[in-house]
């Protein structure tokens, strides 16, 4: 695997996604038969996660992930922060997407969703190809 750093990019279709995917369930949320008071705290938890979400890809939004020589992985986040972890093999890899999932050495999860726009076609590619061909020798052992 390269160990060159994959620069992230704000996602606007995933913003895009999130916004609407909440805002959906809100107008749904409207049409079902459930009392004024319920709704209305469903809608105050719906908002809620929204703004987690939306923080989530904001400041605290991962910029950086690089692999090392070691197998693990270094990521930084927006606000300088960053974390020591491992790729897991439950990482989604297709045409247009991948979503990588590390388990940091705290212990805790992160995902990081890349799309299209997010980083540049050639890197998305690179990093697709590196993570299938080690798929394949991982399965080939």
């Amino acid at each position: 695997m390269r160990n060159v750093p994959l620069n992230i990019q704000l996602s606007y279709y995933l913003v895009s996604f999130i916004v609407l995917a909440h805002l959906s369930a809100a107008a749904i949320l409207m049409w079902l038969p459930l009392a004024s008071f319920l709704k209305l705290l469903l809608c105050i938890f719906i908002i809620g996660n929204l703004l987690y979400s939306l923080r989530r890809q904001g400041w605290q939004r991962i910029v950086s992930v690089q692999p090392r020589a070691d197998g693990q992985w270094c990521l930084r986040s927006a606000d300088g922060a960053e974390w020591g972890g491992q790729l897991l093999g439950d990482t989604y890899i297709a045409t247009y997407l991948l979503i990588l999932n590390f388990k940091l050495a705290s212990g805790r999860h992160r995902a990081v969703v890349l799309l299209p726009g997010a980083v540049t076609c050639e890197s998305l590619r690179r990093l697709r190809v590196d993570l299938l061909t080690k798929q394949c020798d991982q399965h080939g052992q």
